[in-house]
């Protein structure tokens, strides 16, 4: 049997048959049955059985090690999964995901789903409004998130009351019953001068009608009086207009509500228009909501130490499908957190939508004024109270491991993005994580609450990052050199590491032909990347411009390739990108009107299959497929580059970090995020803890099983690896056929 042994050991399953065998004779009671049984001491003549213990104890670490342990019935506590999607066709292994935390798990919603109407006009939106031309109403266009109508002369009166059907440009297929309320932010072009009859002609109109040429009650904002009593101006302005049963009432911001009675549509539509009396004096209309009437409007008040938000109906009547505000004031006791899903006391998720400062609503977690929230019902005279959540709960106050599973066992990296760019531990609302991904599939990722913030610096999530904050250069990772000498002594040369950022400075001593280029450099050669993405954060503080004034003088940011370059410079051609493939040279254009390099920028550029996508704070400038370099990247280079005498000013280059990342086709993404049952089945190993759920096991056995039955498949073999979990233990049975050997062995961890 030691011979058939010897010849049969083929790989990795035998060894851990023959490991268990070990471990028989020396700690474990283990039995091994085969066509020959061997005694112990004709084991341990073969050498290739000294990595016995060493997986011996790698497979019993999988199901909990030697630890005393307890399975049963895990308890059940709220995990919270980040979805995220690899469109790509294949693996990303170790692939660097940047994650909004806000976006991801927020379950706000567009005004759409809290408001009974609504339209931001980020586009034309034909399921909203009939849209057409009218000699009274003017024309109109959508651009840059507003809606613009023309200075075609319409009513000429503040308030009218008028079957001009026609004069609206725009109106809504839905209709409206009163009570309701219409809110809507608007602004002219310019102001026009006063005229005789008191008013000058700029109005924004708001029409509510039955239908087309019948009866319309127009309310039109006008522009400036004799008295210089504005009521539309150039700036942006929030306007309220009450459409009630016997009457219409407007509200401005710099003046009390105003209110005309007449003969109110029972059922309508909304039209919008623009008037005014200089054709190129345009109105513009931002966004317009519609919704519910009260006499009394439901007051909100946030309750912190019990995370709900109580409203108060004073009304008499019960109130449906009705939207309430929470106001800043009540959102300042948050402490800057912010609520990321509501629920009534049922669990039922309650739609809502972030108010901004210039009043649109959406699922935008930033710039957050107010949250307007649709509630199903609200009793007469009555208050209810709605569940919240946010960020800082779910995240633990930023102290959390980020897993695939729900039990904290198999976790990834990830460091917190500052707003520099720069990736540490310091707590923020973006992260960046090194995960692996399956193709086209969706990879989720627990929030598992710890006891200290198990964030990395940038160093264990990127491929290289430095982030030159320390007092010295890392000479782990850069050299200084000359990369060019023209021979000649130069008046100022220097690498300095201080306030965040290095900085690199270099003079040329001579006026002529030669030019030098000095800086630092950082070998990448050991990523072997045939594809890849380098960002950076960089200023050139004395640029000058472009032309004379830039003369004699460029900094360069560099990724050398086998053969060739990719790059980005700063010099007096401007802020450009370019390619090389050693002989010959690509250029972007020039950005640097749009761009300056004396002002800090982000640069990233991406290549991959022979192209160079360049941009500049996420925006892509262009990609250049010529001239190609031949890959793989060996090094990364920053440089100031000279080569004037002193009457030219030094060249200087800051930088404030740099990271390398992996490139795929498409980035992977968030989806989604959801809520999960986690797993907490603790086991004891002295005085410390672990949760380990049967199910997780379960679930990394089968993996593990899978994985090694594919791999002696393929070398003719047969595998079968199977097991059994108890309260107290896990048993196991493998079993191995070869042309040579049949073993079988059954332990216990």
């Amino acid at each position: 049997m030691p011979r058939s042994l010897k010849c049969s050991c083929k790989g990795q399953f035998f060894i851990i048959a023959a490991a268990l065998v070990m471990s028989s004779i020396t700690s474990f009671g283990i039995y091994f049955t085969s066509l020959e049984k061997p005694s112990p001491s004709s084991l341990s003549i073969h050498p290739e059985l000294a990595y016995i213990p060493e997986l011996k104890s790698e497979l019993c670490n999988l199901v909990g090690g030697n630890k005393s342990q307890t399975f049963s019935t895990p308890s059940q506590q709220t995990r919270y999964g980040i979805l995220i999607y690899n469109p790509n066709s294949y693996e990303l292994n170790n692939y660097q995901v940047r994650i909004d935390l806000l976006k991801a798990f927020t379950k706000a919603v567009n005004g759409d789903e809290v408001f009974d109407f609504y339209d931001d006009f980020k586009f034309k939106d034909t399921s909203k409004w009939n849209f057409q031309n009218s000699s009274l109403g003017g024309t109109y266009s959508i651009s840059s998130e507003a809606i613009e109508f023309d200075g075609n002369w319409g009513c000429p009166w503040c308030w009218e009351w008028s079957s001009k059907g026609e004069e609206y440009a725009i109106w809504s297929i839905q209709k409206f019953t009163p009570p309701f309320i219409v809110e809507f932010r608007a602004k002219s072009k310019s102001l026009p001068g006063a005229m005789e009859e008191d008013i000058a002609l700029n109005y924004y109109n708001i029409y509510y009608y039955a239908d087309i040429d019948q009866y319309a009650c127009q309310i039109a904002i006008n522009g400036r009086g004799t008295t210089s009593t504005r009521l539309s101006d150039t700036n942006w302005h929030t306007y309220k207009v009450k459409v009630l049963n016997k009457k219409i009432c407007l509200k401005v911001p710099w003046t009390n509500e105003f209110c005309r009675s007449g003969t109110i549509p029972s059922s309508g539509k909304i039209g919008i228009s623009g008037d005014t009396d200089v054709t190129t004096n345009n109105v513009y209309f931002d966004w317009i909501h519609v919704r519910k009437y009260a006499p009394v409007e439901p007051a909100t008040i946030i309750d912190t130490a019990n995370s709900v938000i109580t409203v108060s109906n004073p009304n008499s009547q019960n109130l449906q499908g009705f939207q309430v505000y929470v106001n800043s004031t009540e959102l300042s006791k948050l402490a800057g957190d912010v609520i990321v899903d509501i629920k009534d006391q049922n669990g039922n998720r309650i739609p809502f939508c972030y108010e901004h400062s210039n009043g649109e609503c959406n699922s935008t977690p930033s710039d957050i004024v107010g949250i307007w929230i649709k509630v199903p019902s609200i009793p007469a005279n009555s208050q209810i109270q709605l569940k919240y959540i946010t960020l800082n709960q779910i995240t633990n106050d930023f102290n959390f491991k980020l897993c695939y599973d729900t039990a904290g066992l198999s976790c990834v990296n990830y460091c917190f993005e500052q707003s520099n760019g720069e990736c540490n531990s310091t707590a923020s609302n973006i992260i960046w994580v090194k995960v692996n991904l399956s193709a086209s599939l969706n990879t989720t990722l627990y929030i598992i609450p710890s006891t200290q913030n198990e964030a990395k610096n940038g160093d264990q999530v990127f491929d290289f990052y430095d982030d030159f904050n320390g007092n010295s250069l890392n000479t782990n990772k850069w050299q200084v050199k000359y990369f060019r000498y023209d021979g000649s002594p130069d008046t100022v040369k220097y690498v300095k590491v201080g306030n965040g950022y290095v900085e690199i400075a270099l003079q040329d001593g001579r006026l002529g032909d030669g030019a030098s280029s000095y800086g630092i450099e950082a070998d990448i050669s050991h990523l072997s990347f045939n594809s890849i993405v380098v960002e950076y954060r960089s200023i050139t503080p004395n640029w000058g411009g472009t032309g004379s004034a830039g003369w004699y003088r460029a900094t360069h940011e560099q990724i050398i390739a086998t053969t060739g370059i990719v790059g980005f410079f700063q010099a007096e051609w401007g802020n450009k990108g370019y390619q090389n493939n050693g002989i010959s040279t690509s250029f972007t254009a020039d950005y640097s009107s749009t761009y300056r390099p004396d002002e800090w920028h982000v640069y990233t550029i991406s290549h991959a299959n022979g192209q160079s996508s360049f941009f500049i704070d996420g925006n892509l400038l262009e990609t250049l497929s010529s001239t190609p370099p031949t890959t793989p990247f060996i090094s990364i280079r920053f440089s100031a580059e000279h080569w004037g005498a002193t009457n030219y000013p030094v060249s200087i280059l800051r930088v404030d970090w740099v990271r390398i990342r992996k490139y795929a086709p498409t980035e992977p993404y968030v989806v989604d995020s959801i809520i999960a049952s986690g797993g907490s089945t603790v086991y004891s190993s002295g005085s410390s803890q672990y949760p380990v759920p049967k199910n997780v096991i379960e679930a990394q056995l089968n993996l593990f099983i899978t994985q090694i039955k594919k791999e002696y498949e393929e070398r003719g073999d047969f595998i079968n690896i199977s097991y059994k979990v108890y309260p107290t233990n896990i048993t196991f049975n493998i079993t191995l056929y070869s042309p040579e050997l049949y073993i079988t062995a059954n332990f216990t961890c």
